[in-house]
């Protein structure tokens, strides 16, 4: 136990004396560290002394410090002067940008009240246009699907008037608001273009029937539109391009219409109206092409031997070529075929016509005297008195020259009244002077004034005849003159 005492006790030593010997060492590197640093620090102490000396050589340091003090000072006046502005100018903005949020924030508040009261109002309004427009859509939609059902059904097992009647049988709930009379015309375009108005999915049956109503209207340009709208859909529209047909030829683009009606016929080869039309057309043209008009009409009748439209149509074409059997034959036959066709009232006045052109004015008088039975009308009065010259029956001729002018609503018939009128008193020596006054006077107004087909062949040639004196015949060729502008009314002769 000893022995183990002095061994620790010797080693402890040896230990303390390593550690000693090591301390010593690094005392000794430190001091010669601390030395070296010493000798640095006084070179560098001896340094900044020279340049101390210089500086008290070359200047005074008691206005040194002066300078530096009045620049100081300056410079803070200046820098707490700059100060103050600014931190007065940054508390006015900060004063402002509270102030400013605040009105804006009770700005925001009432706009927001106003823009809330507005979109109920909006919301309110909508909810009641959505009503409307479903409605519509809802009328427009049952429309749609009974105009596709009748086509499916029957445009192609019935002739066109058959497919038109069934079509405006099931479309009128929905559009007998729009169809309206003459008087009430205005109320119509005007239904009309509220239906434009309404954002509706159209299509090709709704523009077909808006296109006819535009045609009942008289609106031609638009009725196109909407047929051609209509067309421009795929697939195939006979009546799209039929009634395209109709709208050119009423407004006499003879040739447009042909071409529609051409077209018509590939996509229906056995249409009958479409056989008649071109017939119409080509008669009207301005060149006149009356075989082809003959040759149409002539095809519409094999087709169907009792389409009296065709009839008609071939009967007005042959008193132009001025075959005048051929023409009351075909009148004729819409006589016996219905005696209620509507086509017989026209009917009976060609068949009129047509007698005063061949000179059998009994017969002419006969059939002008049946038209007016069924119905008056100012053009088979006004033949009806011509007639009656050519008879010699002036108290006749003289009262349904007075009853044509009672149903004349435009100048032209007036002023035809009034020439046949003045032509009767001439031949029955009677005054005439209030007539001829009232005759000049109307023609005077007018700045353009056409006769529209009336030819005086028929009644000069009932002036050859030996009871009339040549005076009176030279009289009435005045009176003919002065209607045709070739003489003023001061140079017509009064007695």
């Amino acid at each position: 136990m000893k022995m183990n005492f002095k061994l620790v006790a010797f080693i402890f030593c040896i230990f303390f004396l390593i550690i000693y010997a090591s301390q010593e060492v690094n005392a000794q590197k430190i001091k010669s560290s601390e030395a070296v640093k010493t000798e640095n620090l006084s070179q560098e102490l001896n340094g900044l002394k020279e340049k101390l000396d210089k500086v008290e050589k070359n200047s005074n340091p008691v206005e040194q410090m002066k300078q530096a003090l009045t620049v100081s000072s300056d410079t803070v006046k200046y820098v707490g002067t700059i100060a103050t502005i600014v931190l007065t100018l940054i508390i006015f903005l900060i004063g402002y940008q509270v102030i400013r949020s605040h009105q804006f924030e009770k700005e925001i508040k009432e706009t927001r009240k106003l823009m809330m009261d507005e979109y109920q109002k909006m919301l309110d309004i909508r909810t009641e246009s959505e009503k409307c427009a479903n409605d519509t859509k809802s009328k427009m939609a049952n429309l749609e699907r009974l105009v596709g059902d009748v086509a499916t059904e029957f445009i192609s097992k019935k002739a066109s008037d058959l497919v038109k009647k069934e079509v405006k049988e099931q479309t009128a709930p929905v559009f007998e608001e729009m169809k309206t009379k003459d008087e009430d015309m205005n109320k119509s375009i005007e239904l009309m273009k509220k239906i434009e108005a309404l954002d509706l999915t159209l299509t090709p049956s709704v523009y077909v029937e808006r296109g006819k109503i535009y045609l009942d209207q008289g609106n031609m340009e638009k009725s196109i539109d909407n047929f051609n709208k209509a067309i421009e859909f795929p697939g195939v529209n006979f009546d799209a391009i039929f009634y395209r047909g109709l709208a050119n030829h009423r407004m006499k683009q003879f040739d447009e219409a042909i071409n529609d009606y051409m077209e018509a016929l590939k996509i229906k080869p056995k249409e009958l109206a479409s056989y008649a039309n071109i017939g119409a057309c080509y008669r009207e043209k301005k060149e006149h092409d009356y075989e082809k008009s003959i040759h149409y009409l002539t095809e519409a009748i094999k087709l169907n031997p009792k389409y009296e439209a065709a009839y008609l149509q071939r009967s007005i074409t042959y008193r132009k070529m001025r075959k005048y059997d051929l023409s009351v034959n075909d009148a004729k036959q819409i006589e016996t075929l219905n005696q209620k066709s509507p086509y017989l009232l026209d009917a009976l006045f060609q068949i009129g016509l047509n007698y005063g052109k061949m000179g059998n004015f009994d017969s002419a008088i006969e059939f002008y005297l049946k038209r007016l039975d069924k119905e008056k009308n100012v053009s088979a009065a006004l033949n009806l008195a011509e007639a009656y010259i050519c008879k010699k029956a002036f108290s006749d001729a003289e009262t349904w020259a007075n009853e044509s002018y009672a149903l004349s609503d435009t100048d032209r018939d007036r002023i035809m009244s009034k020439f046949l009128l003045i032509t009767t008193l001439i031949l029955n020596n009677k005054e005439y002077k209030l007539e001829l006054n009232e005759i000049g006077e109307r023609i005077k107004a007018l700045s353009t004034f056409e006769l529209k087909e009336w030819s005086f062949d028929e009644l000069l040639g009932c002036l050859t005849d030996q009871s009339i004196p040549p005076e009176k015949t030279e009289l009435i060729k005045k009176l003919i003159a002065l209607l045709k502008k070739e003489i003023k009314p001061e140079d017509f002769p009064v007695a």
